[in-house]
């Protein structure tokens, strides 16, 4: 049976190669370092690789502020810990470059080719494996588990559609998990779901996300700073669009004109949930005629019009921006788009939130929201656009729903330091 997942794999791998390859002329970023995802590392990193590193893997942005959060616990239940942090994503490698700690070490994840899972461990030589949310691959836990090297997922979760797919594979997944020492999932419906995918030694801690940092002053000066600098007018109200997907963009500005015409002094930052994608939402903004500007620019109107949209096609500010909204909408959730993105950020800050129907990875955050009447859920943009009128009119409303956020995003804070004393425990234990 490994025989046959390793060529399966081989042959999926084959045929995203050309994905990869575009993805490499289309960004710069996503090329540099691209060989360590088969092992090949820098001389000068390969001599700060070291052994007995704790090995803890974020697939992309979301998990790397997680892993960060987490690292940071562990080294408070135990500050001889070193650790190695890699990532999948070349916008989450970015992050870890600017916000690691001095003496960690970043790389990317490795491709579950068995050859490259074995160099790659053997020149880690990891103390242990952490693995953020459920994303598991055979050939890595198996060669792990012939070095008796401990595996732990934190903040677990397996959506209804992930479930439907490990089920076509059950016995690839029951057999990777039975090498995972305890998986620390979100929602006691996570637990049942990896009960009948065969997973044991499963406990319910709650979701993570409500563990990110919580925004600080610095952030909201700074973002307070760029929108000053792009000509906008910190009296008005702010909408900030947050994480948005293609097709979202449209209806949003759309639904923007439209509230502008009975609001004039609506405001509002567009972050798109990828940079590069820039461009093609500029179009979007100079095909309604809105004036704005785009912060990898800072390019003001030539005709001297006061820009009512800061483009914000840039990355890691996001938190400063949700920090100086009236209310939020959060990505990902309409249009077609399907998953959501992150809306504790918004929560924390204590900002009015609104999404769409589609947040099926946050689904655990979601019922804790819903149940604490601290978030709004549109059924599509009509729906939305009522949603804003009423933020934008009734302020004790608006604040209301932003105090409710805030407060249960409090009262759920503490499971990365949870998650941290039981590995750390663990891990002694298993010393002894």
């Amino acid at each position: 049976m490994w025989f046959l997942y390793n060529v399966l794999f081989f042959i999926g791998y084959l045929l995203l190669f050309p994905h990869f390859l575009f993805r490499m002329l289309r960004r710069g970023g996503y090329r540099k370092n691209f060989c360590e995802r088969f092992g090949c590392y820098h001389a000068t990193k390969r001599l700060t690789l070291g052994t007995g590193r704790m090995w803890v893997h974020a697939v992309s942005v979301g998990e790397v502020h997680l892993a960060l959060a987490l690292i940071d616990a562990l080294r408070s239940e135990d500050p001889s810990l070193r650790f190695l942090i890699s990532t999948t994503t070349s916008t989450g490698y970015s992050i870890l470059a600017q916000r690691k700690h001095h003496d960690d070490v970043q790389v990317y994840f490795p491709v579950d080719f068995p050859w490259v899972v074995h160099r790659v461990v053997r020149m880690i030589q990891p103390r242990s494996l952490i693995l953020l949310e459920c994303e598991l691959w055979p050939n890595l836990l198996r060669c792990l588990s012939h070095h008796r090297v401990s595996v732990w997922v934190v903040n677990g979760r397996i959506s209804e559609r992930s479930y439907k797919g490990y089920r076509k594979v059950r016995f690839f997944f029951s057999r990777a998990a039975q090498w995972v020492q305890a998986f620390l999932v979100q929602t006691e419906q996570d637990a049942a779901r990896l009960r009948l995918l065969g997973a044991r030694h499963i406990k319910v801690f709650g979701s993570a996300k409500f563990d990110l940092p919580l925004p600080d002053q610095a952030a909201e000066d700074h973002a307070r700073s760029v929108v000053l600098a792009a000509g906008m007018h910190l009296s008005g109200m702010f909408w900030v669009m947050g994480s948005t997907w293609p097709g979202e963009e449209t209806a949003l500005l759309d639904v923007f004109c439209s509230l502008r015409e009975r609001h004039p002094d609506l405001q509002a930052i567009l972050v798109p949930r990828h940079a590069e994608r820039g461009s093609a939402v500029a179009a979007l903004l100079r095909e309604r005629a809105i004036p704005f500007v785009r912060r990898s620019t800072m390019e003001i109107p030539e005709n001297g019009t006061a820009p009512v949209v800061l483009l914000a096609d840039t990355t890691g500010e996001l938190a400063g921006y949700y920090m100086l909204a009236d209310f939020v909408f959060v990505g990902k959730s309409m249009a077609g788009n399907h998953g959501g993105q992150n809306p504790v950020e918004p929560a924390a800050a204590g900002k009015a939130v609104i999404t769409g129907e589609h947040m099926e990875n946050f689904s655990g955050v979601m019922d804790d929201l819903t149940q604490a009447q601290a978030v709004l859920v549109a059924s599509d943009f009509t729906d939305l656009e009522q949603m804003c009128e009423r933020l934008i009119t009734d302020e004790a409303c608006r604040r209301a729903l932003g105090t409710r956020a805030a407060a249960l995003v409090a009262s759920r804070r503490g499971v990365m330091r949870r998650s941290a004393h039981y590995i750390v425990s663990n891990l002694h234990k298993s010393q002894r």
